[in-house]
């Protein structure tokens, strides 16, 4: 018995490798293409680093963070800093948490006021229903990376720059619910 293959036939397999490696190739190229936006209920919302690289940032009490951010109360987000030498580090990412915070909260037909503030020390903050406080620890003053509430206040610190940006991206994906 004489076992042959037809030249059809190793065409049709040689264009289904192709297929699958094609599509092999594909999928490693979306895998580690960096993901810097997210559709947010029909919001494209872009951010200045990789979504994936938030994942060792650890966030404790996500569902406080959560409640007091969507609170129906809520009537302005009020972000405060110690003043330091990354006081410019504390202003861009306060304005990334203002910009889409504000962006978000007008779709829902919420219009939240935002302000700044500088305080003398972490200690002893106070917040109240109607407002959210978030604390903005940046390098100079942080002895950690994280993002965590305590007592009606969420902080955000990061030890490096990135990682204090990392820590911002973090608190927004948890209180916008992004997963990736």
């Amino acid at each position: 018995m004489k076992f042959g293959l037809k030249p059809k036939h190793v065409t049709i397999s040689l264009g289904i490798v192709f297929v699958l490696l094609a599509g092999y190739f594909i999928y490693q190229y979306e895998q580690n293409k960096e993901l810097t936006h997210y559709t947010y209920n029909g919001m494209a919302l872009g951010f200045r680093d990789d979504l994936r690289a938030t994942q060792n940032i650890p966030v404790s009490d996500a569902n406080d963070i959560i409640a007091n951010s969507w609170n129906a109360y809520l009537n302005n987000v009020t972000i405060v800093f110690v003043n330091s030498t990354d006081n410019h580090l504390v202003e861009v990412n306060a304005v990334e948490i203002t910009y889409k915070l504000g962006l978000v909260y007008q779709s829902y037909g919420a219009f939240i006021g935002f302000k700044g503030k500088d305080i003398d020390s972490y200690n002893n903050i106070t917040s109240n229903q109607d407002s959210l406080v978030i604390a903005m620890v940046p390098p100079a003053l942080a002895n950690e990376t994280s993002v965590s509430y305590k007592t009606g206040v969420v902080f955000i610190q990061g030890k490096t720059q990135k990682d204090f940006d990392l820590a911002t991206i973090k608190f927004l994906m948890t209180v916008l619910n992004i997963t990736v």
